[in-house]
C-alpha cells in the first residue's frame, strides 16, 4: 500500500544573540557607546536583510495532497470498458455525494482535502461519481466503519425521490484495502444505485453508481471496485 512561511527573523535571532546568559558580554568588550553602534548596526541590518523566497510549507503539503487525492480517482481508460466517458474534470469538493440516511463527512469523521470526478454512459442513463479524501482521526478505516455503523435507516428521500435502502452488496476482499462497505438503493421510479466506500492508510473513497435499476446497478459496481481499490493503494 501506497501513502496520500519561513520567515528569517533577523532582528529577532540578533536581538537574541545579545541575551546569551554571559554577564554583560558586549558592555564588558566595547562600552556603552559601543553596544549602542552595535543596536544601530543591527536595525540596519534587519531593515535592508533580502526578503525569503522559499515555498511556504503549507503550499507544498497542499500541492502534494492534491497530486495524492488526483492520482487515487478512476481514469477515463479504466471506465471505458463500461461505457463510461468524463462528465466533468475533477475537481476540488469538501464532501461526498450524498449518501443515505443522511451520513454526511459531519457524522462519520473529519475530511481533510478533497477531489471529485464524475462520468457518465453516452446514453446517459448512467452516471458514477467518486470523491477521495483524507481522514484525520483514524484515517480512512474510522470513516468506513462510520458509514457502516450509520447506515441503519431502510427508506430516506433524496432529490425528492422516495428511496429504498435494499441492503449490503456483497464484494470479494478488494486487495490492498484496509477497510470496505458497499450497499444498494432503490428509487420509487425503478431507478437504481449502489455506493461503496473504501479506506486504504488515511486516504477514504467514495463511489456511487446511479443507473437504469438496482439490479444493473448490483451488476456493474463490483466490475468498477477492484479498478477504485487499486486507484486507491497504487494511484
Amino acid at each position: 500500500m501506497r501513502r496520500v512561511c519561513v520567515v528569517a527573523a533577523v532582528g529577532t535571532v540578533l536581538a537574541l544573540a545579545g541575551c546569551s546568559g554571559k554577564p554583560n558580554d558586549l558592555r564588558q568588550g566595547y562600552g556603552a557607546n559601543a553596544t549602542a553602534t552595535q543596536s544601530a548596526e543591527q536595525v540596519t541590518a534587519s531593515s535592508t536583510a533580502p526578503p525569503t523566497t522559499s515555498t511556504a510549507p503549507s503550499t507544498v503539503d497542499a500541492d502534494a495532497l492534491r497530486r495524492k487525492l488526483t492520482s487515487a480517482l478512476l481514469t477515463e481508460q479504466v471506465l471505458a470498458a463500461e461505457d463510461l466517458g468524463p462528465s466533468a474534470p475533477p475537481k476540488a469538493a469538501s464532501r461526498p455525494p450524498e449518501l443515505a440516511c443522511g451520513i454526511s463527512p459531519q457524522n462519520v469523521g473529519q475530511l481533510s482535502g478533497g477531489m471529485q470526478a464524475s462520468w457518465v454512459s453516452q446514453s446517459g442513463q448512467s452516471t458514477l461519481v467518486q470523491f477521495v479524501a483524507t481522514g484525520a482521526e483514524g484515517g480512512g478505516r474510522a470513516v468506513v466503519e462510520a458509514v457502516r455503523a450509520k447506515l441503519t435507516c431502510a427508506n430516506y428521500s433524496r432529490q425528492g425521490k422516495a428511496v429504498q435502502v435494499t441492503g449490503k452488496l456483497d464484494l470479494a476482499d478488494l486487495s490492498g484495502v484496509d477497510d470496505q462497505f458497499a450497499w444498494c438503493e432503490r428509487a420509487t421510479d425503478n431507478t437504481g444505485s449502489c455506493t461503496l466506500v473504501l479506506a486504504a492508510d488515511d486516504l477514504v473513497t467514495v463511489v456511487r453508481l446511479d443507473t437504469i435499476s438496482e439490479a444493473r446497478a448490483r451488476t456493474v459496481l463490483p466490475r468498477i471496485a477492484p479498478k477504485a481499490a487499486e486507484a486507491l493503494t497504487t494511484g
